[in-house]
């Protein structure tokens, strides 16, 4: 949620110091927590802040941040629905392609 950050102009929202610790936690997810991160996008808070376009692009990094670490081709193709499309409204994650596509990963 912090390396979305705020739609302000100041850093683009995000604190200077706590980017590179959040892009370092996000980079060592992995197969583990990568289904985790795709969950989280369905929370309230962060469904607020995707209302917001620059939140929305901050998003869309921080999933391709994620996606380093994965080797699993149904998670990178989960991922990559998402990064395809979160720009367009952070609404795609409960998208019905989505949901068919992690099925095996998140509970719908």
């Amino acid at each position: 949620m912090c390396r979305i950050g705020k739609s302000v102009s100041y850093c683009n929202g995000i604190s200077p110091r706590g980017r590179i610790y959040y892009d370092h936690i996000l980079s060592i997810f992995g197969d583990k927590f990568a289904p985790h991160v795709m969950a989280a996008l369905t929370h309230f808070e962060i469904q607020r802040k995707l209302e917001d376009a620059s939140c929305r692009v901050k998003a869309k990094q921080a999933l391709e941040i994620v996606k380093q670490s994965v080797v699993n081709t149904r998670l990178i193709e989960c991922l990559d629905f998402l990064i395809n499309n979160i720009e367009k409204t952070g609404k795609f994650v409960f998208d019905s392609r989505f949901k068919k596509l992690s099925n095996g990963y998140i509970n719908w």
